[in-house]
């Protein structure tokens, strides 16, 4: 069944202050369909951590490059709270000041679903998480807003991604444009291009990515499925657009089963991936963006 989607059940007791790198901000949300001329390359790094299941990924070297800059991206919003901000109307970003860790990495983050109204925990839970590890291991993170009108039933009007056939179809390509567009904003605004993209996401921004991936319709370096996640078949790409996964689910998650599916489905199809597994329940967990980047 491809329609999948979780609860977020526990807040994150996670500072709500803004990060220093965001002390000087400007209100421009515009959006840059064009790359920076010439732009400085950022550095590169790599995950390679314990493995339960599957092979180690190999992604490259990696150099150095500092920024401790204030970074004229944009401001809070109503929808971007608990240290992010608005850099475009349909998505967040995590700009630390430092970032000598990981300089040149953007994480794409999907949530699960969210209800449409009020001040909703569940979003709140998933911006504390993205934005305190973000700021605390040093690299950039967008967290693009999901849209209304295809959740799974009986949340439809709840914001989510497209995991039914249908929806994937009209809506899978227009929403990575418009990731990928943000991404430009962002680098024209760093003045540097970032060497490594990590699409991760929990519940059902976790469905969402795993069918980008077995299509090959999204082209970023890593993948990371957290409490969700499944391939309905073997993936029919070429090897190059494999790009190894990060699993990680809770043992007290109901869904777990779809995690674990995903883990050994990739083995069949030789897809270098890590699983890990914690005493956790269903949705986004802090430790998952931990397995993400172990031992870096």
């Amino acid at each position: 069944m491809f329609q999948k989607y979780g609860f977020l059940l526990v807040v994150c007791a996670c500072s709500k202050e803004r990060s220093p790198g965001l002390d000087a901000l400007s209100s421009s949300t515009s959006t840059t369909t064009g790359r920076p001329s010439a732009p400085p390359a950022l550095g590169h790094n790599a995950p390679d951590g314990r493995i339960l299941s599957g092979s180690e990924p190999s992604l490259g070297t990696s150099t150095s490059m500092s920024s401790t800059e204030p970074v004229l991206l944009g401001e809070p919003s109503a929808w971007c709270t608990d240290g992010t901000i608005e850099v475009t109307n349909s998505a967040c970003a995590v700009v630390p000041a430092s970032r000598d860790h990981h300089p040149g990495v953007l994480l794409i983050y999907l949530h699960g679903i969210i209800p449409p109204n009020g001040d909703p925990v569940q979003k709140h839970k998933v911006l504390s998480i993205v934005s305190t590890h973000a700021s605390r291991t040093g690299y950039v993170a967008l967290i693009p807003k999901g849209i209304r009108g295809i959740g799974p039933s009986p949340f439809v009007d709840w914001y989510a991604w497209p995991t039914s056939r249908a929806a994937y179809e009209k809506r899978a390509n227009i929403l990575v444009a418009q990731w990928m567009d943000t991404r430009r904003t962002i680098e024209a605004k760093l003045g540097a291009t970032f060497t490594r993209v990590i699409l991760a996401g929990s519940s059902n921004g976790a469905y969402f990515l795993t069918m980008l991936a077995a299509r090959g319709d999204v082209d970023v370096d890593t993948f990371g499925a957290f409490s969700g996640g499944v391939l309905h078949e073997l993936p029919k790409i070429s090897r190059e657009r494999m790009r190894p996964f990060v699993i990680a689910y809770g043992e007290y998650d109901g869904a777990k089963g779809d995690p674990q599916k995903l883990s050994l489905m990739l083995d069949q199809a030789k897809w270098s991936h890590r699983t890990y597994a914690h005493k956790l329940s269903h949705g986004a967990h802090i430790e998952y963006l931990d397995d993400l980047f172990r031992d870096e």
